[in-house]
């Protein structure tokens, strides 16, 4: 089975577990892969609709991991009871989603091995719950996929809680450290989505000057990390 990238660098992340739960699953690709490379010795798909669930089915039947994949149906965190051996992916949603997520199944999600998390937009919020929660985020990585940029996160429970400056909620420590090669592209994206968030707000006259001075404080920070890691690359 071939991944698209976003899902092959979920899938990637994905530490040897005795069972990895795929929350949102959708038609159970990554337990599928996972199963397949045996990067674990069985796997848990798990959605809120019936409708991906029975595609999931099928899909698990054409391979024959009935043995190996089980399908569960509910919201979040509460079909799973994992253990210090078992890794929970949450791909696919927006990143405000997963939080909630994560707020509501907060016991499940600090019993497990790990935490692979790939939000498609609205990262900040994830990034923020995991840092103030006690979650470590401990790898990150970036991949491109029809024109966007995704993030990847691997996160482990600490108990330690963190409070970081805004700018490092959008991006993410350990994309700097490591000098990802497509971060430089991806703070580019952002400083243009920030360019047409304050023109929306100017266009829309008085009344969000407050935001609007926090979208330009941050859309500075940006550009002053990507001049920085700019500098960097041309001397390596």
């Amino acid at each position: 089975m071939k991944l698209k990238p976003r899902l092959e660098l979920v899938a990637r992340k994905v530490p040897v577990s005795n069972t990895v739960f795929d929350i949102g699953s959708d038609h159970a690709y990554i337990p599928i892969f996972l199963i397949r490379n045996k990067r674990c010795n069985k796997a848990v798909a798990c959605d809120i609709r019936n409708g991906p669930l029975l595609i999931a089915k099928k899909n698990i039947e054409i391979f024959h991991y009935q043995s190996k994949i089980e399908t569960r149906q509910g919201s979040g965190l509460i079909p799973i009871d994992p253990s210090c051996e078992d890794t929970i992916v949450i791909a696919g949603m927006g990143g405000k989603l997963i939080a909630d997520i994560l707020e509501q199944g907060k016991h499940n999600a600090t019993r497990c091995k790990m935490l692979i998390i790939q939000p498609n937009y609205a990262i900040e919020v994830t990034r923020k719950w995991l840092c103030e929660n006690g979650f470590d985020i401990v790898d990150e990585e970036l991949c491109a996929e029809d024109e966007r940029i995704y993030n990847v996160i691997v996160a482990v429970y600490s108990g330690i809680s963190i409070y970081l400056d805004d700018i490092y909620y959008h991006i993410g420590k350990k994309l700097i450290k490591k000098r990802d090669p497509l971060l430089i592209k991806y703070i580019n994206k952002k400083v243009d989505k920030f360019d047409e968030i304050i023109k929306q707000i100017e266009d829309n006259g008085k009344g969000n000057e407050k935001y609007l001075d926090e979208i330009k404080i941050l859309k500075n920070a940006f550009k002053i990390e990507g001049e920085m890691l700019c500098k960097l690359h041309l001397k390596t």
